[in-house]
């Protein structure tokens, strides 16, 4: 929503001749921007805060918190599921080309089955594992698990 508040101001200002945007929203400014977006006489500059905000909508493009109608790489994933009545008339082919049950009660005891299994596999082999180590000598247990080897890069 910052970023946003920010590409309105900016639009607005777009054809403005003003160097200082005293009054743009400062939620997109953080401590490490300050100093490139406020001079010394303490305004916020054109170039700075504009510089800020594209940095901000490149990272939120990123982390997928803004979207771009009609890009394939930066829209909205969701907009492309089925919705309503379409998803309701394909819902069950949808759920067999996947291999997943129709039920949702059944899918859930069958990810629990699951996680409980690969629970007990993991507890069964822990005292085998020379790469984990379990430390219960201080007041809160302590697990160290050792770093894997680095595998040699290959030539390309």
């Amino acid at each position: 929503v910052t970023t946003l508040n920010a590409c309105d101001y900016l639009s607005r200002e777009f054809s403005s001749r003003r160097q200082f945007f005293d009054d743009a929203p400062t939620e997109i400014i953080s401590r490490s921007w300050k100093r490139l977006v406020i001079n010394k006489e303490k305004h916020i500059t054109r170039r700075g805060y504009t510089l800020c905000f594209l940095s901000k909508l490149q990272d939120s493009l990123r982390r997928r918190d803004v979207y771009v109608t009609g890009s394939n790489r930066w829209g909205d994933p969701r907009a492309r599921l089925l919705q309503g009545a379409d998803w309701q008339a394909n819902r069950i082919k949808v759920y067999r080309s996947l291999g997943h049950p129709t039920d949702p009660q059944e899918a859930i005891k069958s990810l629990g089955h699951q996680l409980d299994s690969r629970y007990r596999q993991v507890a069964a082999r822990l005292c085998e594992n020379e790469a984990v180590e379990l430390d219960v000598s201080g007041p809160k247990p302590r697990l160290t698990i050792s770093p894997l080897a680095s595998l040699d890069e290959p030539d390309s």
